[in-house]
């Protein structure tokens, strides 16, 4: 049974009072509200009506707060209101809102157009006369490489003087009274080229294996416009008795560019080629120039009265001109050994500052590739040799009928070259440039000719890089691929070509695959 007491002083009454309550031994004291007991008023109530008398100020003053904050709401939104209002009256009050013009273009991706209210309606054409390229410093200091060996030369050592990059095909004849070395160079960036030649340079002046008669020393004056502007240039040239008439040709070359190089500002930028070209058919030498016209924008005529009369230029311009995609040059000799001397000449050589070795100079063709890359390559093709001694007449071997090659009635039906079947229906009625023109115009990606000094058929790609040319298939009916001895059986052989091949930037430098490996 649970028993508690309480006791409570005047001041207390009718107040809340502490109470101890005993639960078994244990004292809880807790506060029991006992408002007006004794008095009987409601103190409680009182006391929360007079809290809440005085917060009434603070409430009334929050709510003027908040009204007077949606007013400014209200005046900042009719404000911006008022301003689109005036920025929409002052667009009505131009007339450009009313006159407005379209435009349409052919090419969007090309070029647009905007027209204002005084553009004329019709129609617009826009030329192109330049792209805009970003500025680039590139060198200008070529490198050589022999990229194939013939002809008996095996390497090229030094660097060629001037500034084009391309292939020279160079090929080593005989046409009975002289050995001739023909220089086909195909310049990268040159294109389609016009090609100008002077007059015939009279006998007195050099023979017909290219040597000169007497000294020469003066200047020779050329008009050189560019469209707009023309201005006199001169070139110089400084020979003598017993150089090569190439020779004069490179001085006139070198003084040329250098001059205009000067006149425009530019620095080993080739403005024109110059090369001394001779006619076999007339034995006559003669000066040809070739300028890039659509790459350098310029033209060059002779205009001289001196010593230009001399080697072919004159006031009276050029004898003719043409076009061509190749520069050509020309040495002759009475013997190998002298024609070897003159193409590795110092001054008039082949490739001036490019001095060709090998075991001595022979019939045949080598090529050289010359550019200011890091990497100085050249593609190459594979092919297929096949094995010599096809013919008994090598001479006449493209006119001889198929039979004259060992070829019987197996030949015909169809052979394999990279798959294509090429069908023969009658081998008696074709001689082998017949074959050979069939070949070349199925679609096995070959090109097949007959090389009368080996006497031997060849197969060559006609794409760059390291492709296989497959030969034969099981299912082929004629064996004229073993008649043309084109199959591994018969000691054909085949031969990966390349690509002009890559610089590594990862590798050291000694094995980057750099044309000249830094020592």
């Amino acid at each position: 049974m649970a028993s508690f007491a309480s006791s409570q002083t005047a001041q207390e009454r009718g107040t809340n009072a502490d109470i101890m309550i005993i639960f078994g031994g244990f004292a809880v004291m807790g506060a029991i509200k006992m408002g007006g007991v004794v008095s009987g008023m409601d103190t409680n109530a009182i006391v929360e009506q007079l809290v809440a008398q005085s917060q009434i100020p603070i409430t009334n003053l929050q709510n003027k707060y908040e009204l007077k904050q949606l007013e400014k709401d209200i005046y900042q939104d009719v404000s911006d209101r008022l301003g689109t209002l005036n920025s929409n009256l002052l667009t009505l009050r131009l007339e450009n809102t009313f006159k407005t013009k379209s435009t349409e273009t052919s090419n969007s991706s090309i070029v647009a157009a905007t027209a204002t209210t005084d553009a004329a309606k019709g129609s617009y054409s826009v030329t192109v006369k330049q792209t805009a390229k970003n500025a680039m410093w590139t060198s200008s200091y070529t490198r050589q490489r022999l990229t194939s060996k013939g002809a008996g030369v095996t390497g090229a050592t030094g660097t060629p003087s001037d500034y084009l990059e391309g292939k020279h095909t160079v090929t080593v004849s005989n046409n009975g009274s002289y050995y001739t070395a023909v220089n086909s160079f195909k310049p990268n960036d040159w294109g389609t080229m016009n090609k100008s030649f002077g007059a015939v340079i009279d006998p007195s002046v050099v023979s017909a294996d290219g040597t000169l008669q007497n000294d020469y020393q003066d200047a020779i004056t050329f008009s050189v416009s560019d469209g707009t502007d023309t201005t006199s240039i001169w070139s110089a040239v400084d020979v003598n008795a017993g150089d090569n008439i190439n020779e004069v040709a490179r001085d006139i070359e070198t003084t040329l560019n250098n001059n205009i190089n000067s006149n425009k500002g530019t620095d080993g930028v080739q403005y024109v080629a110059v090369r001394a070209e001779f006619d076999e058919s007339t034995d006559e030498w003669r000066m040809a120039v070739y300028t890039p016209t659509d790459v350098t924008g310029i033209t060059v005529t002779p205009t001289d009265t001196g010593l230009g009369s001399t080697f072919g230029f004159d006031q009276y311009g050029y004898q003719s001109s043409t076009t061509a995609t190749r520069i050509t040059q020309y040495y002759r000799a009475d013997d190998l050994t002298t024609l070897g001397q003159k193409i590795n000449n110092a001054d008039s050589g082949l490739i001036k500052g490019v001095v060709l070795t090998g075991t001595g100079l022979t019939e045949g063709t080598f090529e050289i590739t010359q550019d200011a890359s890091l990497l100085v390559a050249s593609e190459s093709y594979s092919m297929v040799t096949g094995a010599t001694g096809l013919s008994s007449d090598p001479a006449n071997a493209l006119t001889q009928n198929l039979a004259l090659f060992g070829a019987v009635s197996s030949a015909n039906g169809t052979f394999t070259i990279n798959g294509t079947q090429i069908k023969v229906t009658d081998y008696s009625t074709m001689t082998l440039n017949d074959l050979l023109a069939t070949i070349n115009s199925s679609n096995a990606g070959v090109t097949a000719t007959y090389d009368e000094s080996s006497n031997n058929v060849v197969l060559t790609s006609n794409s760059p890089g390291a492709a296989n040319i497959s030969i034969g298939d099981s299912s082929d009916t004629s064996n004229l691929l073993s008649v043309l001895k084109l199959t591994a059986n018969q000691g054909a052989v085949k031969s990966a070509g390349s690509t002009t091949g890559v610089i590594s930037t990862s590798g050291t430098l000694n094995s980057a695959g750099l044309s000249s490996t830094p020592t």
